[in-house]
């Protein structure tokens, strides 16, 4: 969650729904422009690169099946540590990154030299081992058209990427972008009174996503008109329903998979939205759930009418929305946080005190999958005010 104050951008011509005030921010921290004080956080403001263009295949689909963003610390380089948004409301063909560049400083002046330095690298191999120093030449992604492979990762122009310092990521996509989602992102924790926490909002999904984080939130709302097989026309999804999604239907036939959704925290609250038509598997676990205190985190398919698995442990639940045959042509879900307990944090300059300990969230560790539960009215309202469920979680 996110407490800095938003300012609205206009975005590819008009404001865009689900996250309606992505810019802003400016730089924060207390104290006059350029002079010297205590080591303290700042935040810069929100920045839009030119719109990048997306290939098409010879049928109208997107030539595109995974789009990575974000990353963990590669070498003592390479961590955006920061929220990662992605908004399914760009134009056809078109693909808008915007970044907010954040880091410890003495001051203002000093915080817009690390600024400087932090830099998007949009590249393909290789993604997951960069080298020292990234090719930003002619053979990058950011030049000409976006191709398979290429991904988004934050890069410090330097030697050791300050600790303290990382991007947030928000990407904006076209509702008809198929590609499975590759989300990373990690905290800063250095310190005890600055434990900022990376935060995950995908809004209006088409598609599946891989989301791994530390101890942020995850807010997942797919899109209404969800098809778990989203690639797979109409008649031969009817054709394989007929036919109880058999490995020889149409739709696996012609190489068509239905999504997956797998979302790993260290210690998260997790919420997924879909409508309760679409045909899914879910499966979610606290795996710390049971706690000698008894504050047990829950995991729970909430409004869905789902065919639920007998379990006892109410940090576990798994079970089956919408079924019409074989799981093997329903949408999988798959949520898990690794801990269940309190989380320290520190979302804003404007909330950090030197030598404090932020604030608390009493407990995380809590997974649910709903219908209508969501009270979040966009990603900017979920990361200033973090998860609002209906149910209370």
């Amino acid at each position: 969650m996110r407490i800095e104050s938003l300012l609205s951008l206009v975005l590819l011509g008009s404001l865009v729904p689900g996250c309606e005030n992505s810019g802003g921010g400016g730089s924060g921290g207390g104290g006059d422009d350029g002079e010297l004080g205590d080591y303290r956080p700042f935040v810069g403001d929100w920045e839009q690169l030119e719109s990048l263009q997306l290939p098409f295949a010879d049928d109208g689909s997107y030539a595109i099946s995974t789009l990575r963003i974000g990353g963990t610390l590669v070498g003592d380089n390479f961590a955006n540590r920061g929220d990662v948004v992605v908004l399914y409301d760009a134009e056809p063909g078109e693909m808008v990154i915007e970044t907010r560049k954040f880091t410890h400083a003495v001051s203002r002046e000093e915080a817009e030299k690390d600024f400087a330095r932090l830099r998007l690298w949009l590249a393909d191999a290789p993604f997951d081992s960069p080298p020292r120093v990234p090719d930003l030449g002619d053979s990058s992604c950011e030049n000409g058209m976006w191709r398979e492979g290429c991904g988004i990762r934050v890069w410090y122009d330097g030697l050791i990427q300050p600790a303290r310092s990382g991007m947030d990521l928000l990407v904006h996509l076209p509702p008809d972008f198929l590609a499975q989602l590759d989300i990373t992102t990690e905290d800063i924790a250095v310190d005890d009174d600055y434990r900022r926490r990376g935060d995950v909002c995908l809004w209006n999904a088409p598609a599946g996503a891989q989301v791994d984080l530390e101890q942020g939130e995850v807010l997942l709302k797919m899109a209404d008109d969800l098809s778990a097989t989203p690639t797979c026309g109409a008649e031969d999804i009817a054709a394989c329903d007929v036919a109880e999604w058999s490995t020889d239907c149409p739709c696996f036939a012609k190489g068509h998979a239905p999504s997956s959704v797998t979302i790993e925290g260290t210690k998260s609250d997790i919420a997924v939205s879909l409508p309760a038509s679409t045909f899914t598997n879910v499966t979610l676990e606290s795996r710390e759930g049971f706690r000698l205190e008894g504050d047990n985190c829950v995991a729970r398919i909430d409004g869905l009418g789902a065919d639920l698995e007998p379990i006892d442990e109410e940090w576990k639940e798994r079970g089956v929305i919408a079924s019409r045959g074989s799981v093997n042509g329903a949408l999988s879900i798959s949520a898990f946080s690794d801990e269940c307990g309190p989380v320290q944090h520190v979302e804003s300059p404007d909330r950090f005190v030197a030598d404090g300990e932020g604030d608390l969230d009493s407990r995380r560790g809590d997974i649910t999958v709903c219908d209508g539960c969501i009270q979040n009215a966009s990603c900017d309202d979920f990361l200033r005010d973090g998860l609002i469920l209906a149910n209370g979680r």
